[in-house]
């Protein structure tokens, strides 16, 4: 508070905007880390886009190669698990889902839906699937990261809370976070 160059850079921090002030705080962030906590990530990501193929001879033995564990239910982890031991059904899962032609909120509700009925066939004593909004971001920004974003719902809902607005409701938040995300995007980078 005495030193004057850091209480001007405090007064200048606190009246940025919020989006503001989270950029400058992940930068900062990054300057002091290099973001090594979350390097895993990029590299599941790269290990997936190396090993992913939807057209694989062997499905089953392809899936087992991707590792996406850490960043997944362990529900959803067990789908595909069990994806892997019905590689036809599972491809015939796992294309659809990647489909762009289909909107991001119909893939969603059909993951969920189908991942359910999938689920009570392989394993009919488990309860889900696992297909939420987080696995299927994983699955899709690996496949596609000029149009999808690696999601949390807790990082989402704070982000809706330091913005002022009301997050969707499940099924409809992963759709509502890349709409801010491109608006972040397009305001301040």
């Amino acid at each position: 508070i005495l030193n004057s160059e850091a209480r001007q850079q405090f007064l200048e921090f606190i009246t940025l905007d919020p989006e503001q002030r989270l950029l400058e705080a992940y930068r900062q962030y990054l300057d002091n880390t290099g973001n090594e906590q979350a390097l895993y990530k990029w590299e599941i990501g790269k290990q997936f886009q190396e090993n992913w193929d939807l057209d694989a001879e062997d499905f089953g033995a392809m899936l087992k190669s991707v590792k996406l564990a850490i960043l997944i239910a362990q529900q959803s982890g067990a789908f595909i698990r069990e994806a892997r031991k019905h590689p036809q059904e599972g491809r015939a899962f796992y294309k659809y889902l990647l489909d762009e032609s289909n909107s991001i909120s119909e893939r969603i509700n059909w993951a969920r839906d189908k991942g359910a009925e999938l689920i009570k066939e392989w394993r009919p004593g488990w309860k889900s699937a696992g297909q939420d909004e987080r696995t299927l971001s994983v699955l899709w920004s690996f496949s596609d990261l000029k149009n999808h974003a690696l999601y949390k719902s807790s990082f989402y809902t704070k982000y809706c809370d330091l913005i002022g607005v009301k997050p969707k409701k499940s099924g409809g938040k992963y759709e509502d976070y890349l709409g801010l995300l491109d608006q972040f995007l397009e305001n301040y980078l």
